[in-house]
């Protein structure tokens, strides 16, 4: 990937890559999203060149371990969380980040339990490094 027009400095830069998880990500997601497919090569094309140039990759990631995880806004605002629905439970297939976008080795992680990083009740665990 080229840039343009611009210099990217890699010890003042980094990419963020938010929530690219299989329930928005994949057609198999639970709420698929055409325009987030559509995005995959280039976020992959835009991490590869952060990495490349020693840039930090930093994803964000719903996890859920339980019902108890979900946000109560949400099962109230959602029929299937009210029933126990929980689509990104740790593990599960629609809470992975999609296999196109892996994280790699150096990568960071930011788990989190609210869609909203910077929710002021939000949870958030960084893992990988």
């Amino acid at each position: 990937m080229k840039m343009t027009n611009q210099e990217i400095y890699a010890n003042e830069t980094a990419l963020v890559i938010v929530d690219a998880q299989n329930m928005w990500f994949h057609p198999d997601g639970k709420m698929p999203l055409p325009e987030a497919m559509d995005q995959i090569p280039t976020i992959a094309n835009l991490a590869s060149y952060f990495r490349g140039r020693g840039s930090p990759v930093i994803y964000t990631q719903v996890v859920w371990d339980g019902f108890e995880d979900v946000p109560r806004p949400l099962v109230r605002a959602r029929p299937l969380f009210e029933k126990g629905w929980v689509a990104l439970k740790r593990g599960s297939f629609t809470g992975q980040i999609h296999s196109d976008l892996e994280p790699q080795v150096g990568d960071l992680v930011v788990e989190k339990k609210y869609f909203d990083a910077f929710e002021k009740d939000a949870h958030l665990i960084l893992t990988g490094g």
